[in-house]
């Protein structure tokens, strides 16, 4: 599968918690509404965690200081046909705009960039 990834840091307003409240629920209810118009497969959303003091950890090293974003999005598409589609719809187009404006609700405009990918699994069947 192809998919766009997003990664959408905060704004200074609201407070992290609420942004990703205003991204996993009210803006993950308007991705599902868009979900036929934009030929989704799938879409996986994982906010970032409560997990402050592993993040400070893992940036030291790294010479740097924690700058997560509020969380990944991942729109799945079943193939790049599907994907091209949705750039060239109207209606698919529309839906873009919709989610955009949407975004900006809970975004740093100018910081959360889409970019997109094909998924190769590493490892495969391992977890929990």
């Amino acid at each position: 599968m192809i998919k766009i990834i997003y990664s959408a840091f905060p704004r200074a307003d609201p407070s992290d918690q609420t942004a990703i409240q205003l991204r996993m629920e009210e803006h993950g209810d308007l991705v599902k509404r868009h979900a036929g118009a934009l030929r989704m497969a799938q879409n996986v959303r994982t906010p970032r965690g409560d997990l402050g003091v592993i993040e400070t950890i893992m940036a030291a090293p790294r010479g740097m200081e924690p700058d997560g974003p509020l969380g990944l999005a991942e729109h799945y598409g079943a193939n790049s046909e599907d994907l091209d589609f949705s750039f060239q719809d109207r209606d698919a187009r529309r839906a873009y705009r919709d989610l955009l404006e949407d975004e900006k609700r809970f975004a740093a405009p100018g910081r959360s960039s889409p970019w997109v990918g094909q998924e190769r699994v590493v490892i495969a069947g391992a977890g929990p």
